[in-house]
């Protein structure tokens, strides 16, 4: 029995241990551009404009982020850099860094609950090093192993975009000229983040066509937290048949 004491308060105190230094640093970027991110050393290609990195020790971690074009991936060259910093990871604190089209960057963070952790490992990343976006060895530019953390099945407890955030990914969508550059912006926004249905709507509002408002309230439907009051939406349209549209899709959703 002594055995099974000692062996469940290894386990214990490895857990606690392993909890106490969560973290997660997300880099966005909103728009058509993409990012490569060096993070002490270590280079990554942020896939699909974003880029998750789980477990960071707390501290003071080198990041720098350069503006590149998608083609030019195995260029030598870093491309234009539009961040540079010892940036703080505070432990168990979700730091976030939003990169908008004209490379301005802003970094927000809050306390990262269990729900925040979890809420990316169904799209495959992994800890420190992890393939949460393509980890490259700086000697032969090959994809490294990484640390991939499995995680376990905690419910999620997502959060809605801070107003710091949902401010600048607002101005991000608005500076767009046509509805269909508009539109791709801000899918982009709504795959990375949760809303509010009042931040959905101030979103819709910024489409000029009333299809293309329609789409996006379709699109972020299920990013949002509170969808009891998405009838609210309806305001910002114009068509009777509009709303009966958006009504018919809530009824069906799954």
């Amino acid at each position: 029995m002594k055995v099974s004491y000692a062996s469940l308060l290894c386990l214990f105190l490895t857990i606690s241990a392993a909890l106490q230094a969560q973290s997660k640093l997300s880099i966005t970027m909103v728009g058509n551009g993409a990012i490569r991110a060096v993070i002490d050393d270590r280079n990554y290609i942020c896939q699909d404009n974003s880029l998750t990195i789980e477990d960071l020790a707390p501290g003071y971690h080198s990041v720098k982020l350069f503006l590149v074009k998608k083609e030019r991936w195995n260029n030598t060259a870093y491309g234009q850099q539009v961040y540079n910093a010892n940036l703080l990871i505070k432990s168990q604190y979700y730091t976030d860094i939003v990169v908008n089209r004209f490379g301005k960057t802003l970094v927000d963070e809050q306390l990262l609950t269990r729900g925040d952790y979890y809420d990316n490992i169904d799209r495959g990343n992994g800890g420190y090093g992890g393939n949460g976006g393509k980890d490259w060895d700086n000697h032969d530019n090959r994809p490294g192993p990484g640390n991939n953390n499995n995680g376990n099945n905690t419910p999620r407890s997502p959060q809605q975009m801070s107003d710091n955030s949902f401010a600048m990914a607002k101005e991000a969508i608005r500076k767009e000229s046509f509805d269909n550059t508009r539109m791709t912006v801000a899918q982009q926004i709504a795959d990375n983040n949760y809303f509010t249905t009042a931040q959905v709507k101030e979103l819709v509002k910024l489409f000029a066509f009333e299809d293309r408002k329609l789409d996006f309230a379709k699109y972020a439907y299920a990013r949002t937290l509170d969808r009891n009051n998405y009838f609210t939406i309806n305001e910002v349209f114009s068509f009777s048949r509009t709303k009966e549209d958006l009504a018919d899709y809530i009824k069906n959703f799954r």
